[in-house]
């Protein structure tokens, strides 16, 4: 899958902002941590491999959205918070508090619906509208995806960071996902950032069929 980043949005100036300060002086070995957490021993800085501003939004997403910081037990979405040389305007909390009513799951893609997108929650088992999508091509139904959605003006709309998995996993991930459905102490969270950790290792991998990668059992994690 070979999809475009858009236009920037209107949060993400205060998103690179939060992002510069967690990722700056202080926090170059809790950003190597994570780095080595999510794309394993690949250094895609160094590899440039396809689709990089992709994979490099894939992971900001998650460390922006999901990962907990040492020292605070939270993301920068929460952390940003308790530092006060953030200085956020009204502006800028108004944002924030609609970033962290973002909605993240593993979707299914419907259809097309004039500028609009359809989509299904596999987890919550509910359709979505994205309104004005800006990819309104290159969603196969047979790929299921990865994504965070914030709601904006109203409707929802979703983060750069889409995380497509290969068709050939589809059972697998639908088997995968009623487990997590059907027992709540289950971390669906945590099993997204498996099934992401999966996908990466496909780029180092690659002579191994998605069926070896992605399996409970696998050793490549």
């Amino acid at each position: 899958m070979t999809m475009n980043l858009i236009a920037r949005p209107p949060y993400q100036e205060l998103m690179d902002r939060i992002l510069k300060y967690f990722t700056g002086a202080g926090f170059e070995k809790e950003f190597s941590t994570a780095s080595r957490e999510y794309f394993g021993s690949l250094n895609l800085l160094e590899t440039k491999t396809e689709n990089f501003d992709l994979k490099m939004q894939q992971f900001f997403d998650w460390y922006f959205f999901s990962r907990n910081l040492s020292g605070y037990g939270v993301p920068p979405i929460e952390a940003c918070k308790l530092v006060r040389e953030l200085r956020f305007s009204e502006e800028d909390e108004n944002w924030l508090g609609q970033l962290r009513s973002f909605k993240h799951s593993l979707f299914e893609f419907i259809k097309v619906k004039g500028k609009d997108i359809v989509i299904y929650d596999l987890f919550l088992k509910k359709k979505m509208l994205i309104k004005d999508c800006p990819w309104t091509f290159g969603f196969e139904k047979e790929e299921l995806f990865e994504a965070r959605l914030l709601p904006f003006e109203g409707e929802w709309t979703l983060t750069q960071g889409i995380l497509f998995h290969p068709a050939a996993v589809k059972k697998f991930l639908l088997t995968e996902v009623k487990k997590y459905r059907k027992d709540p102490d289950l971390d669906f969270e945590f099993f997204l950032f498996r099934m992401a950790q999966m996908r990466s290792r496909m780029e180092q991998y690659q002579h191994l069929k998605p069926e070896v990668i992605y399996a409970n059992e696998t050793k490549l994690l």
